[in-house]
């Protein structure tokens, strides 16, 4: 293995290059310890990449060293017996559906909410009240008068 890249990596230590390129400390111990165990193919990988960047040195056989590990590790299978590639299967996207049940749901509520209101805004008949309304029968009145009157007269007359 290239000892030089690696050499250099370690004399600048972990939390200086944590400061440089921001990858986790955890995640560049384990590189500049070659222990590939924390880490994933495409994280070392990039990792790599980063480093061999920003320090301007090669790191390639520890590359190929961690590429040998992770294909070791979990092989990676594109193609069928008859040499057919595989391709990834897609997921379903659920977007459409959504979108239109949020809309489904909106109008009902829209509906409902105007068949209410709509309810509240028309005026009630109005209520019978208990209140009567009295009348004065003004000939009443007066014919009391009268029938007092005469039947005043009528004394006047018998004490004449």
């Amino acid at each position: 293995m290239n000892n030089d890249g690696l050499q250099k990596l370690k004399d600048i230590g972990a939390q200086k290059i944590y400061e440089d390129t921001h990858i986790p400390v955890g995640h560049i111990q384990a590189i500049l310890h070659a222990s590939f165990d924390g880490l994933n193919k495409i994280q070392f990988i990039g990792f790599i990449s980063i480093l061999q960047r920003e320090y301007n040195i090669d790191l390639s056989e520890l590359k190929n060293a961690g590429t040998a590990y992770y294909n070791e590790k979990n092989p990676v299978e594109t193609t069928t017996e008859d040499g057919i590639f595989i391709a990834p299967k897609k997921k379903k996207n659920f977007t459409l559906l959504y979108i239109l049940l949020t809309m489904v749901a909106l109008l009902a509520a829209l509906y409902y909410t105007v068949e209410y209101t709509d309810e509240e805004i028309k005026t009630p008949p109005p209520k019978q009240s208990n209140i009567q309304i009295l009348s004065v029968d003004t000939n009443v009145s007066q014919k009391k008068m009268k029938t007092r009157h005469s039947k005043m007269q009528t004394r006047h007359r018998k004490l004449q």
